[in-house]
């Protein structure tokens, strides 16, 4: 069975079908031009959407990956991380610039549900996925680079341990 890739093309990026075992794409293969949503993106639950997020624009993108259409779009802020923890709710974790937002979306009605601020914080939003057990999200420092720490809800916050793993941002020189 082919693969499901995001292949950048330059600025812009490109989801194609690929031979997995040549990496080559698949001849006569519908191609969606998702342009500079690349990162990060999140699949349903059930396989029937893709949603793909940017950090250089502002919308959230859905395509359906089985007919290999875009679907929809919704505007957005700068998006780090996405999770899709059951079928009717996406999580996208955003920042505006002065603080980071969690945004709610029901894709099933295609609305948007929520979004809220989650304050004026030291850490930036790495990534996150959905678990078993409810969501994962790793934070970096936002304004030095130091100890990440990962965010699991239910449950509480830890620092992820050993005295090498180290994240965030430094300035240059």
């Amino acid at each position: 069975e082919p693969l499901l890739a995001l292949v950048s093309r330059g600025e812009t990026a490109e989801l194609v079908r690929l031979d997995p075992v040549s990496l080559e794409p698949v001849s006569n293969a519908p191609v969606v031009r998702v342009g500079l949503q690349d990162i990060p993106w999140a699949m349903a639950t059930d396989g029937s959407q893709l949603a793909l997020g940017s950090g250089r624009s502002t919308s959230l993108v859905f395509v359906d990956p089985r007919s290999m259409r875009p679907v929809w779009r919704i505007g957005a802020a700068f998006m780090t991380a996405l999770a899709w923890p059951v079928p009717n709710r996406l999580l996208s974790f955003e920042h505006t610039g002065s603080h980071w937002r969690l945004s709610l979306i029901d894709p099933t009605t295609r609305r948007l549900i929520s979004r809220r601020a989650l304050g004026h914080g030291h850490s930036d939003v790495v990534s996150a996925a959905t678990t078993r057990d409810g969501l994962a999200a790793l934070l970096a420092p936002g304004r030095h680079v130091g100890t990440p720490r990962l965010l699991l809800r239910p449950g509480a916050s830890r620092r992820v341990t050993g005295d090498r793993r180290r994240a965030g941002e430094a300035a240059d020189g």
